[in-house]
């Protein structure tokens, strides 16, 4: 992947911090994958911002990994740079300004997502999940339901419970495979550290 050597200041807080509010975990490697920037002058931007008070600096415990978090300080993209323009002007021109080579990462909706996994079971998760997450899930719904279907006295008792736990787990699933999207800009498997629930919703409540 061909990267840009030479990024505006300005335009690339823009990109991180639209970045960081689509949920993306700030680090050197995944911001400069993103922005098709090398990856030393991502870390040099990147720290020139926590010098500036726009991100801070964070250490996950359990890898070590160092990543950045947008700074409560830098009062998100209405923060001003050094010469007092606003960074969320530049978040327009960032994809221009980073080099044609810069492609704007795909984004999926969390709201959308738990909506068509709610609406759908099994073929809602079309939206973000792994086609062949897609197939199983559709695939237990579809089998599950006609196999309830063909015994009467499980019929009357468990298809509409069995229909509703199915769209209730497909919502959630469909908003982590969302966010599981935007983490990594395409189809991608739930990471080691899924998105809860809670946070699923109150995200998706932002959006």
């Amino acid at each position: 992947m061909p990267y840009c050597s030479v990024v505006d200041y300005t335009a690339f807080q823009g990109a991180v911090l639209e970045l960081a509010g689509d949920g993306v975990r700030l680090t050197k490697a995944g911001v400069a994958e993103r922005l098709s920037i090398d990856p030393a002058h991502a870390r040099e931007l990147l720290d020139r911002m926590a010098r500036d008070g726009r991100l801070e600096l964070d250490v996950d415990e359990r890898s070590d990994e160092i990543f950045y978090t947008p700074s409560k300080r830098a009062g998100g993209l209405a923060a001003l740079d050094d010469r007092g323009s606003a960074v969320e002007e530049a978040e327009g021109s960032a994809a221009l300004v980073l080099g044609a080579g810069a492609a704007t990462p795909a984004r999926r909706k969390l709201a959308v997502g738990v909506v068509l996994g709610g609406l759908f079971p099994g073929l809602g998760l079309a939206y973000a999940a792994p086609w062949p997450i897609v197939a199983a899930a559709s695939i237990v719904v579809v089998v599950g339901w006609k196999v309830l279907s063909l015994i009467p006295i499980l019929s009357s008792l468990l298809v509409v419970p069995f229909l509703v736990v199915c769209a209730v787990a497909s919502a959630i699933l469909g908003g982590m495979y969302a966010w599981s999207f935007n983490q990594a800009g395409k189809r991608a498997p739930l990471g080691d550290e899924p998105v809860s629930p809670k946070a699923l919703l109150q995200r998706a409540r932002k959006k």
